[in-house]
């Protein structure tokens, strides 16, 4: 019976790809598309670490409105900007443009390096996405106009002056990584509510698709995803207490467009 309904299951996995659109929700968004009004990019380059497809894995931009976009899939590479030196091999890239106002880190990106956006002294927002698990040393430090943050509870580790802005406010969820830090450091913390789980977003990106999907079989098949994002309450869409293949094909049924 149960390598019927796994072989049911598979085939109707193949179903899905090009069929489905997305279901959007969730507490922290999703990315904003780029449209043709949008802002000019004016610099370019990759940010991700050495290790991972040559730093390729992540990717930022620079528009002529001041927005620096992160984006890819993977961790971001570390740097040191201690080393005032706009062409200085250790710095970040963007380090010393004063006209960076907002920074935006799309869903995909695992890890902020250290010193990523430290000297960022004019950005004034920053999203950082449920993908992050964790921000490095000395990330945000001297971010000077910046007044407020939501950490996700997705962050296990914020390291040592990840901010230091005396003015800062983080917002975040209880019992995280996010009132830890703000607690240790004497930053102001207003704790959010609870996130709300939306049953089929296995990843936690606000977004029912073919990736939860993949990840959901990987699940029932037995394959490690311990270094993935991955919500239990959301993957039990049949709520008995247990992800399997059932679940797998109400899953199937959701993201090819099917009424359940």
């Amino acid at each position: 019976m149960y390598l019927r309904k796994t072989a049911s299951a598979l085939c109707a996995l193949a179903l899905v790809f090009g069929a489905a659109a997305p279901v959007t929700g969730g507490v922290f968004g999703t990315d904003t598309a780029i449209t043709a009004s949008a802002a000019d990019i004016v610099k370019s380059g990759y940010c991700g670490k050495e290790n991972e497809n040559e730093g390729k894995n992540v990717t930022w931009t620079l528009d002529s409105e001041g927005t620096l976009t992160i984006s890819g899939k993977g961790d971001m590479t570390s740097y040191d900007n201690s080393v005032d030196l706009d062409n200085s091999k250790n710095s970040s890239p963007w380090h010393n443009i004063n006209g960076i106002k907002q920074i935006k880190i799309h869903n995909g990106v695992t890890s902020i390096g250290d010193d990523a956006f430290s000297d960022c002294t004019n950005v004034e927002s920053i999203t950082i996405p449920n993908s992050v698990t964790n921000i490095g040393n000395w990330a945000f430090w001297n971010c000077t106009s910046l007044a407020s943050v939501t950490i996700p509870d997705s962050v296990t580790s914020i390291g040592l002056f990840a901010f230091n802005s005396p003015k800062i406010t983080i917002y975040g969820y209880p019992n995280t990584a996010a009132e830890k830090y703000a607690n240790d450091n004497g930053f102001n913390f207003i704790s959010l509510d609870e996130p709300p789980v939306i049953i089929g977003d296995i990843d936690g990106n606000g977004i029912i698709e073919v990736d939860d999907l993949m990840l959901m079989q990987k699940k029932v098949a037995g394959w490690d995803i311990s270094k993935t994002t991955y919500n239990e309450k959301a993957a039990d869409i049949d709520k008995d207490g247990n992800v399997d293949v059932d679940d797998l094909v109400i899953l199937q049924k959701i993201v090819a467009g099917w009424k359940v």
